[in-house]
């Protein structure tokens, strides 16, 4: 049986990058300002900027990579629970939504990506407006956008595993 290491260098090699493979190297990534080249590091572990994060700019490329990665992850998450809603036949018979018309289950899971997005950007203000003011509990802009997107990317992960019959 091979190896876990194996396995996910594997699947690394298989993700689509925004770079070519022979141009992505340390010191090309520590140089690169573009959000598509830090994610296309931070999954091949080339480099991770939130190790070398240190002052303003340093915090920029670490909350830069974090939320492209997590926008990669939750792209390919919605993509795979509508091909496998599609193989379980749910989009031929839909699902009712609230107003009781007939929507394809890729539609819903758009629409709340939608949703969470803007709550994101709600809740991230509302957590910035504490950390500027000083008080406990705030959280600055980017960082919490960051978190909250990869939160929902995990949120579609476990729903992935489950629909697959996982826990």
């Amino acid at each position: 049986m091979p190896s876990l290491k194996l396995l996910f260098a594997a699947v690394l090699s298989m993700l689509p990058l925004a770079t070519p493979a022979a141009e992505l190297t340390p010191e090309t990534c520590r140089a690169s300002d573009d959000a598509q080249v830090l994610a296309d590091c931070i999954e091949r572990r080339i480099y991770q900027p939130c190790e070398e994060a240190g002052g303003s700019v340093g915090d920029v490329r670490c909350v830069v990579g974090r939320r492209a990665v997590a926008e990669r992850r939750i792209e390919r998450a919605t993509k795979r629970i509508a091909e496998r809603s599609a193989k379980a036949g749910a989009v031929k018979r839909g699902s009712v939504d609230r107003s009781g018309s007939s929507q394809p289950p890729r539609d819903h899971v758009l629409e709340g990506n939608k949703l969470w997005e803007r709550y994101v950007w709600e809740q991230c203000l509302f957590l910035n407006e504490l950390y500027s003011v000083g008080l406990a509990g705030g959280e600055r802009l980017g960082f919490c956008e960051a978190r909250l997107m990869e939160e929902r990317a995990n949120l579609l992960d476990r729903t992935l595993k489950r629909m697959a019959g996982g826990k």
